[in-house]
């Protein structure tokens, strides 16, 4: 989990980052998100990067009161009828050695 890092969305590699106490956001990805380290995900242009995303606990209560740390990101792809599938690619490069 990146958190508090940068990831970069979409082809122009757009730098975002991710921090536990800041206010939801909804990125479009370009269908294309790569994380600190190794990691790359490729996914449909059109798809969005939600973060943060706090589910609802039924045991701790409402998600405005969840701590930052159990923070979540939410990729989301739209279907339509003419898109009954969509393909997510996720990508561990080897470290330079």
């Amino acid at each position: 989990r990146p958190l508090g890092g940068k990831i970069l969305l979409g082809p122009k590699r757009t730098a975002r980052s991710l921090r536990p106490h800041q206010r939801r956001q909804c990125w479009p990805t370009g269908g294309r998100i790569e994380l600190p380290g190794s990691w790359q995900i490729e996914t449909a242009a059109d798809a969005t990067l939600i973060w943060p995303y706090l589910a609802y606990n039924p045991y701790g209560g409402p998600p405005h009161l969840q701590p930052p740390n159990e923070a979540v990101a939410v990729l989301t792809v739209p279907l339509e009828p003419a898109r009954t599938q969509a393909t997510l690619t996720v990508d561990i490069l080897a470290a330079d050695a």
